[in-house]
């Protein structure tokens, strides 16, 4: 079950999760972001001409939460998106190296790259090696 829980803290927000509904399309800041990845909730975060929330939650690259349940969903179709312009061209920059791909940088650095080199959306990689990124 997806689902919303924007706001939600406490006892609501665990009553949500407790339901069975296992992601967040939108986290309104760091701590609320934080709050959902620790509970096991995938947390969806929104950048694009409706929301910005980029900005908001980027310091979440100092904390030693696991983020590969952080996801990036935007309403744009800019292939290029972030709250910080250098980080953008860095981005920018790999993804035409590796001919297509999806990317997480933060601070001058790539912490997470998924090549998809196959017409530049889809990776040619085995199911299970895309899962281990």
């Amino acid at each position: 079950m997806e689902g919303h829980s924007a706001g939600a803290k406490n006892q609501k927000l665990a009553a949500y999760v407790g339901t069975g509904a296992s992601s967040c399309h939108e986290p309104i800041d760091l701590a609320q972001t934080l709050k959902r990845l620790r509970m096991g909730v995938y947390v969806m975060a929104w950048e694009g001409g409706a929301r910005k929330d980029l900005k908001a939650i980027s310091k979440i690259t100092d904390t030693d939460v696991d983020l590969r349940r952080m996801i990036l969903v935007t309403d744009s179709v800019t292939p290029v998106i972030g709250a910080d312009e250098a980080d953008m061209v860095l981005a920018e920059n790999r993804i035409g190296q590796l001919q297509g791909g999806s990317l997480f940088t933060s601070r001058g650095r790539i912490l997470a790259e998924l090549p998809m080199p196959i017409i530049g959306l889809m990776p040619d990689l085995p199911v299970e090696e895309i899962a281990e990124k």
